[in-house]
């Protein structure tokens, strides 16, 4: 059943539909038209093989029969050839009178048949008499049967034959007339039917062409929306599981990629804003830090310049010590307690320079750490 949802199904029985009713219609006429004349033939050739049955018997009785008793007796013909051609006449009237009530007889000809056996078995009696003189070879006693007593015999039944004719000719036409009106019962009851069909076939049309055209505007409406007003909320509303129902989801999927998209692309746009605050914000620390490593620099500046006149202070105090040491060489017996006092001023003031000297060094690597992230910077 779903495959007859599906549009091309609905195409398919739509093309198809038509062509295979009308072709049945065509098949059963040419069928129902063929299956008649072969009837009607058969009628016709059973009509005309009753009537030359007939038309036989009475060219028999009135050639083999009337006309050889006429010749037989004038002496016209010879005696033996008559009995021969009566015989015959005999044999050909029986077989073709058997022949013609074994046929398919209608109610009027089993009636006049009825009325007919009686003089049919006079006629036999009368061709028997007939016989009989001409194998007597009695010209007298066959000249008064025939002028007396024959055509007394004879012509009820021929009467009733040429009767029997007629009714054949009144059958044929009968029939005739019959097939005349089944043919236009037949063709009337044809072209209703068609009718119908092709009434049926328009509302089978109809219905998928609506079938087909609802989809189709829904898809064609919501795809003008979308681009008109660009709304990308729109979505199209089709559950039918054919290839309009396929294209609305692969519609509806397409659209929600694209929100997506156009989500992401708006999350990428805020992104640089954030990122350049940041970097405004890391700026302005870096400026705070350069500014406060400037201020230590300059403290350090300071402090050197103080170490180093407090170095140059130191060196020529240790100058003027050195003086004082060689003054106290001269000096040493005397002096010795001078000497050894000295000797220890000259250590604290070494130490003092030697931690000038490490505070200097410290001081001079901290400068060029700071002067490395002021460039980095």
């Amino acid at each position: 059943m779903k495959q007859l949802n599906r549009v091309s199904s609905k195409l398919v029985i739509l093309s198809l539909v038509p062509l295979l009713l009308f072709s049945l219609i065509l098949y059963v006429s040419i069928k129902i038209s063929t299956d008649r004349h072969i009837n009607n033939q058969q009628h016709l050739e059973a009509r005309l093989s009753q009537t030359q049955r007939l038309n036989l018997i009475i060219r028999t009785f009135t050639s083999n029969i009337i006309d050889t008793a006429h010749k037989a007796r004038s002496g016209m013909e010879l005696w033996q050839d008559a009995q021969e051609k009566v015989e015959r006449g005999e044999i050909i009237i029986t077989q073709q009178w058997q022949d013609y009530k074994k046929g398919n007889l209608s109610e009027q000809e089993n009636k006049l048949l009825l009325s007919m056996q009686p003089l049919y078995q006079k006629s036999l009696e009368s061709i028997k008499i007939i016989a009989d003189f001409i194998t007597q070879a009695s010209s007298y006693n066959m000249g008064n049967y025939v002028d007396l007593k024959m055509y007394a015999a004879l012509e009820p039944f021929l009467l009733k034959l040429d009767q029997l004719v007629l009714l054949q000719k009144q059958l044929a036409h009968d029939d005739r007339l019959l097939n005349s009106a089944l043919t236009a019962e037949t063709n009337r009851i044809i072209s209703i039917t068609v009718s119908v069909i092709a009434v049926l076939i328009l509302l089978l049309g109809w219905s998928i062409f609506k079938s087909i055209r609802k989809p189709l505007k829904h898809l064609q409406r919501t795809m003008i929306n979308v681009e008109q007003e660009s709304n990308l909320s729109l979505r199209v509303a089709l559950t039918t599981q054919d290839e309009f129902g396929e294209i609305g989801q692969s519609f509806n999927v397409m659209m929600d990629r694209i929100v997506d998209f156009v989500e992401t692309l708006s999350e990428i746009g805020t992104s640089p804003d954030t990122a350049t605050e940041s970097t405004i914000i890391a700026c302005q620390e870096a400026k705070t830090q350069v500014s406060s490593t400037q201020n230590e620099l300059s403290n350090a500046n300071v402090s050197i310049e103080q170490m180093s006149k407090a170095v140059e202070e130191t060196q020529v105090y240790t100058e003027n010590t050195i003086l004082v040491s060689k003054e106290a060489e001269l000096c040493a017996t005397d002096n010795f307690i001078v000497v050894e006092q000295s000797s220890e001023q000259i250590k604290q003031l070494a130490e003092a320079i030697g931690l000038s000297t490490t505070q200097m060094n410290l001081l001079r690597e901290h400068g060029q750490a700071n002067r490395l992230s002021i460039n980095c910077h």
